[in-house]
């Protein structure tokens, strides 16, 4: 937990370069208002908003947080913030819901949406095309928060979610 908290508050810290944006991708066991880190440590969504908080209060920077495990979206509303930062939080599940990862992994919110947005797709585009596939498939419901209010996938939060980007397409 010390590591993680240490990465996370200080990433937007460098000395070389102005850094904007803030990629945190956290993928394996989840469960409600929790990320197993490994076999003995887990991470509590109170603790991320915490850490979450402290990165937005030290720096000017836009962060996305994108999850996949079980129950993922039940740091939804834990996660929420009315600071004015630019914060993104994507989940692979809605708070009670599992996620599959079929075929070696192929077959999961990750590799749809990793995919789409490694061939070109904006991360709105990206999550509409990874949602639809876990939908259809697995009737597994990826949420959304871009607005901060701690509710999932609502239309000022789709509105929102064209704001973001990472990577060469920031």
């Amino acid at each position: 937990n010390a590591t993680v908290r240490t990465a996370i508050t200080s990433l937007a810290h460098s000395e070389e370069e102005l850094v904007e944006d803030v990629l945190i991708y956290m993928v394996d066991h989840g469960g409600a208002g929790v990320f197993k880190l490994n076999e003995t440590d887990l991470l509590y969504a109170d603790d991320l908003k915490l850490w979450l908080d402290q990165l937005h209060e030290s720096f000017e920077v836009r962060s996305t947080l994108i999850y996949d495990a079980c129950e993922s979206g039940s740091f939804i509303p834990v996660l929420a913030h009315d600071d004015g930062s630019d914060r993104l939080i994507m989940t692979s599940s809605e708070p009670l819901q599992p996620a599959v990862f079929a075929l070696n992994g192929y077959s999961s919110f990750s590799y749809a949406f990793w995919s789409s947005f490694y061939v070109g797709f904006d991360i709105d585009q990206a999550l509409i095309l990874s949602s639809q596939a876990m939908k259809i498939i697995w009737q597994q419901s990826p949420s959304l928060d871009a607005d901060g209010d701690g509710v999932a996938n609502s239309k000022a939060d789709k509105l929102r979610v064209k704001d973001f980007a990472f990577g060469q397409r920031a």
